[in-house]
């Protein structure tokens, strides 16, 4: 299996993106597949990625902090039905539990890891081909956050809120299976070549 590092573009690969063969996939030891409860995994690479302009490491949120009316940034390849060439971006609010239980058509997949973000009583923008996307932050320092990964229960047709694994909730999980990776520094923090374009957000 491998992934690759640097590239916004399915339809024509960057010339400088990179394949890295990967050693080893974690599922969380408590994944759940009916409720999709602790729905995250770590992937380890062989080898170390050599970061540049387009590859560097995100932030990890601090312990506890879980975002809620900020914007929540997702890029993802789906486009109803299709996968798009381009990655695409959107930004919407990240509710609190509360607003999720009460927003979500299933409430009983709201699971106490999960957070979701969206406009209540509005037609989704992030899809089920968005699975496995990230829900980022943009702090004021210019760094980015890792608020979450996409699950798959998003339907984009739909008048529902998008869901996700919530970071914060696994940090320790994290922390603990990843004592020789390399985070981000928010101090002289190299930021990565996101895709281009406006930020289409949705107003509460």
């Amino acid at each position: 299996m491998k992934v690759t590092l640097g590239q916004t573009d399915r339809c024509h690969p960057d010339t400088t993106s990179v394949n890295m063969s990967v050693d080893r996939i974690m599922i969380h030891p408590e994944y759940n597949p009916g409720s999709r409860a602790h729905d995250i995994a770590l992937i380890r690479l062989n080898t170390p990625a050599k970061l540049d302009k387009r590859i560097s490491p995100i932030c990890l949120p601090s312990a506890n902090y879980r975002y809620v009316n900020q914007v929540g940034i997702v890029y993802g390849w789906s486009d109803n039905s299709n996968i798009t060439c381009r990655a695409k971006k959107v930004g919407l609010p990240i509710l609190s539990a509360e607003e999720c239980l009460k927003g979500f058509n299933d409430p009983e997949y709201i699971t106490s890891d999960k957070g979701c973000l969206g406009v209540p009583g509005s037609v989704s923008p992030v899809c089920k081909g968005d699975s496995g996307s990230p829900v980022m932050y943009k702090s004021k320092h210019g760094s980015y956050d890792i608020v979450g990964v996409l699950g798959d229960k998003n339907e984009c047709e739909e008048i529902n809120l998008a869901t996700y694994a919530s970071v914060v909730d696994h940090l320790p999980w994290i922390l603990q299976n990843t004592k020789d990776s390399c985070f981000c520094s928010r101090l002289n923090l190299q930021l990565p070549s996101l895709p281009k374009g406006p930020l289409k957000l949705f107003e509460l």
